[in-house]
């Protein structure tokens, strides 16, 4: 896993190697990280560190922009209208680019020529827990227990393009199990 300063460096390189690419143009004295959620998650202060990072090593304005909205896919439709000129940088998790083309039968961007991936970023490790008193030991009996129960089998997941999202719906297919989303909240029911 990559640390703070290792990701930092990279990006940097990265940006500075784009500078110095085929075009000889220079870059835009602001860039502009676009994050595909509200203020306050934990994207954002990724975000931010590395924003405040950059701004020394690059001696450029860098400033932090929201675009939230599906998970990244109003940021995604935002991005392939700026000029490709290196101002604009979008944080955004994997589903954008690895999921999205699976999960919507219509994008107004396609991310294998729309979207570039510049560098690995960061990665937030994601667990299924359970309270030490429910006698729950692992998946399978999870599984199990939210059948028997639906009301004791909820998972929360921050929308319904995440990876916890998508691991629900993995469980749902389960015989072990049944999974209902609910559209109104951004959790589902297993």
């Amino acid at each position: 896993m990559l640390n703070r300063r290792q990701l930092c460096t990279g990006l940097a390189a990265t940006i500075g190697m784009a500078a110095t690419g085929a075009r000889s143009q220079s870059l835009p004295q602001t860039l502009r990280f676009i994050v595909v959620v509200p203020p306050g998650a934990s994207m954002d202060n990724v975000t931010r560190l590395v924003a405040d990072r950059l701004k020394d090593t690059l001696k450029r304005n860098v400033l932090v922009e929201y675009k939230p909205g599906g998970t990244g896919l109003v940021a995604s439709q935002f991005l392939k209208t700026t000029d490709p000129d290196g101002s604009y940088v979008m944080f955004a998790p994997l589903a954008v680019s690895a999921f999205f083309p699976f999960l919507y039968q219509k994008l107004s961007f396609d991310p294998d020529t729309d979207l570039v991936p510049v560098c690995d970023g960061v990665h937030i490790p994601h667990a299924l827990t359970v309270s030490a008193g429910s006698g729950v030991q692992n998946l399978q009996q999870f599984l199990a227990a939210a059948k028997a129960d639906p009301l004791k089998g909820s998972i929360g997941t921050s929308s319904m393009s995440s990876v916890g999202a998508l691991l629900c719906t993995g469980c749902g297919r389960s015989p072990a199990s049944t999974c209902n989303w609910s559209r109104t909240r951004a959790d589902s029911r297993c």
